[in-house]
């Protein structure tokens, strides 16, 4: 099984060409929403034609957009990491891959899921760095926390492979950004 685990509609424009592409493969997948930013998301399902979430982590009616949201919905997120049995249903193990994409909150929440419940886990959008631990923050740190947990690196270009040198996984080069799939 792919559990693709999204909590921005940035995550969500991107993901939504490769969810689509598992789709017409029928291949078996799912998608795990942690709602990290709730404006605008079945409008964005409705344009992708996607189906709504087979889990969602949290449940509200806002948005993690402030300081003070985004703590709320961090301090639910961490619990929430002992139910992945429920979050991922019958599909963990090494036989099943969590897929992840970019550098919010949810990136690495979504690697340490994988990775606790012995998932292999995909980053998508890796070896973007600024070799700067607090610009942008907290992305780069994200993107750290991340890398330590990936087995597979889908790296947008040349530069952000020669980033990933130090770790150890299977890296695939796209030569792009993945929104040009979207746009596409």
């Amino acid at each position: 099984m792919i559990h693709f685990v999204i909590g921005t509609r940035a995550q969500l424009f991107k993901m939504a060409p490769v969810m689509l592409e598992c789709q017409k493969r029928k291949l078996n997948w799912r998608w795990i929403y942690t709602a990290q930013h709730r404006d605008t998301i079945a409008q964005s399902l409705n344009t992708f034609g996607l189906p709504p979430p087979d889990y969602t982590v949290i449940k509200w009616d806002t948005e993690a957009k402030t300081m003070g949201k985004m703590s709320r919905w961090l301090f639910q997120m961490l619990p929430a990491l002992l139910k992945g049995r429920k979050i991922l249903g019958k599909y963990r193990g090494k036989n099943h891959i969590v897929v992840t994409h970019g550098d919010t909150i949810t990136t690495w929440w979504a690697a340490l899921l994988g990775k606790l419940y012995r998932c292999k886990v995909m980053h998508v959008e890796a070896g973007l760095r600024s070799f700067k631990l607090l610009d942008p923050f907290p992305e780069e740190i994200n993107r750290l926390i991340t890398s330590r947990l990936a087995d597979y690196f889908i790296a947008p270009g040349e530069s952000s492979m020669k980033n990933l040198r130090k770790y150890k996984g299977k890296k695939i080069n796209t030569t792009f950004n993945t929104q040009a799939d979207t746009i596409n």
